[in-house]
Protein backbone atom coordinates (compact mmCIF):
# COMPACT_ATOMS: atom_id res chain seq x y z
CA UNK A 1 0.00 0.00 0.00
CA UNK A 2 1.05 4.10 -0.92
CA UNK A 3 2.99 4.83 2.24
CA UNK A 4 2.87 8.76 3.34
CA UNK A 5 6.90 9.14 2.66
CA UNK A 6 6.28 7.35 -0.89
CA UNK A 7 4.02 9.89 -1.73
CA UNK A 8 4.85 11.87 -5.09
CA UNK A 9 3.43 15.15 -6.75
CA UNK A 10 1.52 12.82 -9.25
CA UNK A 11 -0.26 10.88 -6.49
CA UNK A 12 -1.62 14.44 -4.57
CA UNK A 13 -2.55 15.52 -8.21
CA UNK A 14 -4.77 12.36 -8.62
CA UNK A 15 -6.05 12.77 -4.84
CA UNK A 16 -7.13 16.24 -5.62
CA UNK A 17 -8.58 15.46 -8.72
CA UNK A 18 -10.37 12.38 -7.10
CA UNK A 19 -11.94 15.13 -4.20
CA UNK A 20 -12.52 17.34 -7.14
CA UNK A 21 -14.45 14.01 -9.05
CA UNK A 22 -16.58 13.19 -6.13
CA UNK A 23 -17.50 16.80 -5.37
CA UNK A 24 -18.63 17.59 -9.09
CA UNK A 25 -20.00 14.13 -9.35
CA UNK A 26 -24.31 14.35 -9.68
CA UNK A 27 -25.65 13.14 -7.06
CA UNK A 28 -30.04 12.35 -8.32
CA UNK A 29 -30.44 9.61 -5.60
CA UNK A 30 -31.39 6.64 -8.21
CA UNK A 31 -28.98 3.85 -9.86
CA UNK A 32 -29.27 4.69 -13.54
CA UNK A 33 -27.91 3.33 -16.91
CA UNK A 34 -24.51 5.48 -16.11
CA UNK A 35 -23.89 4.07 -12.89
CA UNK A 36 -24.93 0.63 -13.50
CA UNK A 37 -22.65 1.08 -16.59
CA UNK A 38 -20.28 2.81 -14.76
CA UNK A 39 -19.84 0.29 -12.19
CA UNK A 40 -19.53 -2.81 -14.36
CA UNK A 41 -16.56 -1.14 -15.79
CA UNK A 42 -14.55 -0.37 -12.57
CA UNK A 43 -15.32 -3.91 -11.67
CA UNK A 44 -14.45 -5.04 -15.19
CA UNK A 45 -11.35 -2.75 -15.17
CA UNK A 46 -9.95 -3.40 -11.80
CA UNK A 47 -10.10 -7.28 -12.47
CA UNK A 48 -8.25 -6.34 -15.27
CA UNK A 49 -5.46 -5.13 -13.03
CA UNK A 50 -5.65 -7.32 -10.48
CA UNK A 51 -5.40 -10.67 -12.99
CA UNK A 52 -2.19 -8.80 -14.29
CA UNK A 53 -0.33 -8.07 -11.18
CA UNK A 54 -0.93 -11.30 -9.79
CA UNK A 55 1.42 -12.36 -12.61
CA UNK A 56 4.19 -9.26 -13.04
CA UNK A 57 7.07 -8.74 -11.36
CA UNK A 58 8.62 -5.97 -12.44
CA UNK A 59 11.96 -5.65 -13.83
CA UNK A 60 12.66 -8.63 -12.82
CA UNK A 61 11.14 -11.49 -15.17
CA UNK A 62 9.26 -10.61 -18.75
CA UNK A 63 5.81 -11.35 -18.18
CA UNK A 64 3.84 -13.50 -20.59
CA UNK A 65 1.62 -15.26 -18.22
CA UNK A 66 -1.97 -14.05 -18.16
CA UNK A 67 -3.43 -11.07 -19.83
CA UNK A 68 -0.13 -10.36 -21.13
CA UNK A 69 -0.28 -13.52 -23.33
CA UNK A 70 -3.46 -11.39 -25.03
CA UNK A 71 -2.73 -7.53 -24.78
CA UNK A 72 0.82 -5.95 -23.44
CA UNK A 73 -0.53 -3.17 -21.29
CA UNK A 74 -3.88 -4.84 -19.21
CA UNK A 75 -3.05 -2.71 -16.64
CA UNK A 76 -3.14 0.70 -18.71
CA UNK A 77 -6.66 -0.72 -20.20
CA UNK A 78 -7.57 -1.91 -16.42
CA UNK A 79 -7.12 1.73 -15.52
CA UNK A 80 -8.96 3.20 -18.60
CA UNK A 81 -11.82 1.26 -17.99
CA UNK A 82 -11.73 2.03 -13.82
CA UNK A 83 -11.92 5.64 -14.39
CA UNK A 84 -14.03 5.77 -17.35
CA UNK A 85 -16.15 3.55 -15.02
CA UNK A 86 -15.91 6.53 -12.20
CA UNK A 87 -16.81 9.29 -14.91
CA UNK A 88 -19.85 7.47 -16.44
CA UNK A 89 -21.24 6.76 -13.05
CA UNK A 90 -20.34 10.26 -11.31
CA UNK A 91 -22.41 11.87 -15.07
CA UNK A 92 -19.34 13.55 -15.47
CA UNK A 93 -19.45 13.15 -19.70
CA UNK A 94 -17.33 16.41 -20.34
CA UNK A 95 -14.47 15.16 -17.41
CA UNK A 96 -14.40 11.91 -19.06
CA UNK A 97 -13.77 13.03 -22.94
CA UNK A 98 -11.34 15.25 -21.46
CA UNK A 99 -10.03 11.95 -19.65
CA UNK A 100 -9.67 10.02 -23.06
CA UNK A 101 -8.29 13.06 -25.14
CA UNK A 102 -5.14 13.22 -22.53
CA UNK A 103 -5.15 9.62 -22.11
CA UNK A 104 -4.63 8.67 -25.70
CA UNK A 105 -3.12 11.70 -26.67
CA UNK A 106 -0.33 12.24 -24.20
CA UNK A 107 -0.39 9.74 -21.21
CA UNK A 108 -0.20 6.28 -23.03
CA UNK A 109 2.25 7.31 -26.46
CA UNK A 110 4.86 9.38 -23.45
CA UNK A 111 4.36 6.18 -21.14
CA UNK A 112 5.00 3.27 -24.04
CA UNK A 113 7.54 5.18 -25.38
CA UNK A 114 9.48 5.07 -22.29
CA UNK A 115 8.65 1.92 -20.89
CA UNK A 116 9.29 0.34 -24.26
CA UNK A 117 12.79 1.44 -24.23
CA UNK A 118 13.48 0.63 -20.84
CA UNK A 119 11.92 -3.19 -21.14
CA UNK A 120 13.81 -3.78 -24.74
CA UNK A 121 17.61 -2.71 -22.53
CA UNK A 122 16.16 -5.08 -19.85
CA UNK A 123 14.58 -8.16 -21.75
CA UNK A 124 16.27 -7.00 -25.23
CA UNK A 125 15.15 -9.54 -27.73
CA UNK A 126 12.53 -11.55 -26.23
CA UNK A 127 10.61 -8.42 -25.53
CA UNK A 128 11.21 -7.09 -28.88
CA UNK A 129 9.69 -10.71 -30.20
CA UNK A 130 6.80 -9.87 -27.80
CA UNK A 131 6.38 -6.28 -28.91
CA UNK A 132 5.99 -7.18 -32.17
CA UNK A 133 3.43 -10.05 -31.72
CA UNK A 134 1.22 -8.58 -28.98
CA UNK A 135 -0.69 -5.09 -29.44
CA UNK A 136 -0.45 -2.88 -26.67
CA UNK A 137 -3.95 -2.03 -26.04
CA UNK A 138 -5.79 -4.54 -28.39
CA UNK A 139 -6.24 -7.89 -27.52
CA UNK A 140 -4.84 -10.94 -29.81
CA UNK A 141 -7.75 -13.54 -30.36
CA UNK A 142 -4.78 -15.84 -29.41
CA UNK A 143 -2.44 -16.64 -26.65
CA UNK A 144 0.96 -15.45 -27.27
CA UNK A 145 3.15 -18.53 -27.31
CA UNK A 146 6.25 -17.18 -26.78
CA UNK A 147 8.31 -17.76 -23.66
CA UNK A 148 7.43 -19.35 -20.30
CA UNK A 149 3.54 -18.52 -18.86
CA UNK A 150 3.08 -17.86 -15.58
CA UNK A 151 1.18 -18.56 -12.28
CA UNK A 152 -1.87 -16.24 -10.93
CA UNK A 153 -0.08 -15.35 -7.12
CA UNK A 154 -2.78 -13.08 -4.74
CA UNK A 155 1.32 -12.65 -3.15
CA UNK A 156 2.28 -10.51 -6.68
CA UNK A 157 -0.64 -8.34 -6.34
CA UNK A 158 0.27 -7.03 -2.85
CA UNK A 159 3.85 -7.10 -3.30
CA UNK A 160 2.26 -4.50 -6.57
CA UNK A 161 0.09 -2.36 -3.98
CA UNK A 162 -2.99 -3.70 -5.70
CA UNK A 163 -4.54 -4.30 -2.38
CA UNK A 164 -4.20 -0.37 -1.96
CA UNK A 165 -5.29 0.53 -5.24
CA UNK A 166 -8.61 -2.22 -4.66
CA UNK A 167 -8.92 -0.30 -1.17
CA UNK A 168 -9.01 3.15 -3.15
CA UNK A 169 -11.45 1.81 -5.46
CA UNK A 170 -14.13 0.26 -3.30
CA UNK A 171 -13.83 3.69 -0.64
CA UNK A 172 -14.30 5.95 -3.71
CA UNK A 173 -17.55 3.91 -4.48
CA UNK A 174 -18.59 3.58 -1.09
CA UNK A 175 -17.87 8.15 -1.22
CA UNK A 176 -19.83 7.86 -4.20
CA UNK A 177 -22.89 6.12 -2.88
CA UNK A 178 -23.02 7.30 -0.18
CA UNK A 179 -23.03 11.24 -1.63
CA UNK A 180 -26.04 9.99 -4.35
CA UNK A 181 -28.45 7.49 -2.39
CA UNK A 182 -27.80 8.76 1.45
CA UNK A 183 -27.05 12.66 1.39
CA UNK A 184 -28.08 13.05 -2.02
CA UNK A 185 -25.56 16.38 -2.60
CA UNK A 186 -24.15 18.08 -5.15
CA UNK A 187 -22.06 20.90 -5.74
CA UNK A 188 -23.96 23.76 -7.04
CA UNK A 189 -22.91 24.78 -10.38
CA UNK A 190 -22.52 27.86 -12.54
CA UNK A 191 -25.80 27.60 -15.29
CA UNK A 192 -23.37 27.57 -18.35
CA UNK A 193 -21.45 24.71 -16.59
CA UNK A 194 -24.51 22.52 -15.86
CA UNK A 195 -24.91 20.55 -19.21
CA UNK A 196 -21.58 19.60 -19.61
CA UNK A 197 -20.70 18.56 -15.78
Amino acid sequence: MLKLHEMSWRHVVLFALGFAWLALAHANGTPTIEVIGGGALVVLGEALRIWATGHIRKNEVLTLGGPYRYVRDPMYIGSFLVTTGFMLAGHQIAIMLLFWLMYFGHYMPRKRSKECARLLQIFGQPYADYMASVRSLIPRLTPYKGGAPSRFSWRLCIENNEDGIALLLVTAAALLCIKSFVLKVTLPLPPCLSPWF
